[in-house]
């Protein structure tokens, strides 16, 4: 896994995407997606990119929904479960 970089240091898209994708595997419990947002939005503060907060939740509705489809996390009312190995 790579270092993930926050504030300043995200400087393209590649640094917002790790960020985001290091965010949701970092979840070992139920969550929404408002509190990944406001996590994102808190550490990209300072970064150049300039995004607004529907873009990042355009970006993570992407990845939540890549990482449904492949089984990794669960969805149910709105919450989203992990789906750790056994």
């Amino acid at each position: 896994m790579c270092r993930v970089k926050t504030r300043e240091s995200i400087t393209n898209n590649n640094d917002l995407q790790n960020l985001v994708i290091g965010v949701l595997n970092r979840q070992i419990s139920s969550f929404i997606k408002d509190d990944i947002l406001n996590t994102v939005v808190y550490y990209c503060e300072g970064s150049n990119l300039g995004l607004d907060r529907q873009s990042l939740s355009n970006i993570i509705d992407e990845n939540l929904d890549e990482l449904y489809v492949k089984g990794f996390i669960d969805c149910r009312k709105g919450e989203y479960y992990p789906q750790l190995p056994f």
